[in-house]
């Protein structure tokens, strides 16, 4: 029998164990030619870190916060909101606009997560600010950068409740028009302008279409140049009374600035209308503070003001959370040593790293439904490199997002192909980080995928002692 004839029927036996339902537990085989399939668990409890990797990317998923509260375990937290209107989404008579008496104006925005100390029906106090320049440059922009304010120009008070946050109807029947297509309850923050600002915006908005339609009246392009001088885009900011964080979906067609105005029919009388702007999800970013140009306050990671740095806590407990980016670290180089122990002639059959009982993520019920783990080094992770896969056998096998199972209390993900790797020298990435799951988009042309680590702050914490890698090896007969 040669190697090849092995190595398959331990893996056609290993499927018959690992098919079962029942407890894992060690396995002792004595096939012919004394193959064998064991099973053995090593604690990660003295393989695991802490890195901070500072701002993130910005998403351009069109998620934005705004707000503050401070952490118990991270401290203060802080978010601004940055956004622009679209023209090339609007929905008005260009014929009336123009010509036209404002009534009122007001910017709704869809809320789809809030992280924070609050309690339900806590009040969150939010402003709305003109923004003194045009958003520019998304494509360099980081959850540290952040746009200079102009006027006050509008606000709002929204009642927080837990419940009412993507809560689901479960009625048979169709709920209304408070929800979505999917039954998902439109939860909504709605901005009223105040003051100067709403007199004037009529004005600018029409010199902007106006302007920009001499230019081209098919041309979207020139009304959205035109636009961006006279209307610079909006900055929501939270009130210093605030204990949450909230994150809205400005890709939402609930997310709209709504006009109400007056204008004149054939007859000169005068006929009410409304015209609705969506707002630009591709023109939008969160600033979000721990960032490396304003560090951590009051937090157990205060001494922290390196990034990309793997660092150790005194404490039996790990700690995570997206948006502030204080990612894991699990050290696994250890195994490059295994063949010494055991056998050069080491098959992984199956491997796995588990995380069991995660806690600390409040106000949520449950933790974050899935986590992205990247493959990466001590030299990547020291230029800041999180994102480093290995040859595409290895990447296929490795689970880039690992997903909570509510039952077990666990989070999981497999490495066979990683651990073998990794167990023969073959591969220099010996790090893996836990991270923020992973989020497409599409911007100039360009596909990217990053991680979603600016659109929330889901957090987590671990028993260092709760973390294991359990695997299934075999030693077959080197002849």
């Amino acid at each position: 029998m040669n190697l090849w004839d092995k190595k398959l029927g331990l893996f056609l036996i290993a499927l018959t164990f690992f098919g079962c339902e029942e407890e894992i537990g060690n396995i002792s085989l004595a096939p012919e030619n004394n193959l064998g399939i064991f099973f053995a668990e090593t604690s990660l409890a003295e393989n695991i870190g802490q890195v901070w990797t500072g701002a993130a990317r910005s998403s351009f998923s069109g998620r934005v916060m705004a707000g503050q509260y401070t952490d118990p375990v991270f401290g203060d937290i802080t978010a601004k909101a940055f956004c622009d209107v679209s023209i090339a989404q609007a929905n008005y008579d260009k014929a009336t606009i123009t010509t036209s008496a404002l009534k009122s104006m007001s910017m709704k925005v869809r809320i789809v997560d809030a992280a924070g100390t609050y309690n339900s029906s806590d009040i969150q106090n939010l402003e709305l600010y003109e923004l003194v320049n045009p958003i520019e440059n998304l494509e360099n922009s980081t959850s540290s950068n952040k746009l200079e304010l102009g006027e006050l120009i509008g606000g709002a008070k929204i009642e927080l409740y837990k419940d009412s946050i993507n809560y689901v109807y479960e009625g048979a029947d169709t709920p209304g028009s408070r929800y979505d297509a999917n039954k998902v309850y439109i939860y909504e923050a709605k901005f009223d302008f105040i003051g100067k600002y709403r007199s004037d915006f009529l004005q600018k908005f029409e010199e902007a279409v106006v302007r920009g339609a001499a230019v081209d009246t098919e041309d979207t392009d020139s009304v959205s140049y035109f636009l961006d001088q006279y209307v610079k885009g909006f900055a929501i900011v939270g009130k210093d009374d605030n204990n949450a964080v909230i994150t809205f979906n400005l890709n939402d067609g609930n997310s709209v600035i709504n006009l109400k105005y007056t204008t004149l029919d054939a007859e000169s009388q005068p006929v009410d209308k409304e015209a609705t702007f969506l707002l630009n999800y591709l023109k939008s970013f969160s600033n979000i503070t721990p960032n490396e140009k304003v560090l951590w306050t009051n937090s157990l990671f205060n001494k922290i003001s390196t990034t990309n740095e793997i660092f150790k806590l005194s404490s039996e407990t790990a700690y995570f959370q997206s948006g502030s980016n204080m990612l894991i670290d699990l050290d696994l180089s250890g195994f490059r040593n295994f063949k010494d122990t055991l056998s050069e002639n080491v098959i992984v059959q199956r491997a796995e790293v588990i995380i069991s009982d995660p806690f600390g993520f409040e106000p949520f019920s449950q933790p974050p439904s899935n986590l992205g783990v990247f493959l990466t080094s001590l030299d990547s992770i020291a230029t800041g490199n999180l994102n480093i896969l290995g040859s595409a056998t290895v990447a296929t096998e490795t689970a880039l997002n690992m997903t909570y199972n509510s039952e077990l209390k666990q989070y999981s993900f497999s490495i066979p192909l990683y651990l073998q790797a990794l167990i023969d020298n073959n591969i220099t990435y010996d790090h893996l980080i836990i991270d923020a799951n992973r989020v497409g988009f599409t911007s100039n042309n360009a596909k990217y995928l990053i991680p979603n680590r600016d659109t929330n702050l889901r957090k987590l914490a671990i028993s260092k002692d709760k973390v294991k890698l359990r695997y299934y090896y075999s030693i077959p007969d080197k002849n």
